[in-house]
């Protein structure tokens, strides 16, 4: 859960930077074109909103158990057939 919550606070963050920076800036008295804003408007905060389903979905007790058992059967048929192979090498 903590791990979720960091992943989740982290994107929040890292998408929010630029607004908030943009601020700082205009506060300190400098001027900032206004595409910039628009840019940053359109294509960066829109990333927390398309991500954040995805991290939701993806870090769900059901979905890792799946790609823990998943992992482990193809553990397991690998480590097999590398042994199947070296008992019945020729070399």
């Amino acid at each position: 859960m903590a791990r979720r919550m960091t992943l989740i606070v982290l994107t929040d963050f890292c998408c929010w930077v630029p607004i908030i920076i943009l601020g700082f800036v205009s506060l300190a008295g400098a001027r900032t074109d206004i595409q910039v804003y628009a840019w940053i408007a359109v294509f960066v905060l829109p990333l927390n909103s398309a991500t954040n389903p995805v991290i939701y979905t993806l870090s769900t007790a059901p979905f890792l158990g799946n790609i823990r058992k998943r992992a482990n059967r193809f553990r397991k048929s690998f480590i097999h057939s590398l042994t199947a192979e070296t008992n019945h090498s020729y070399v």
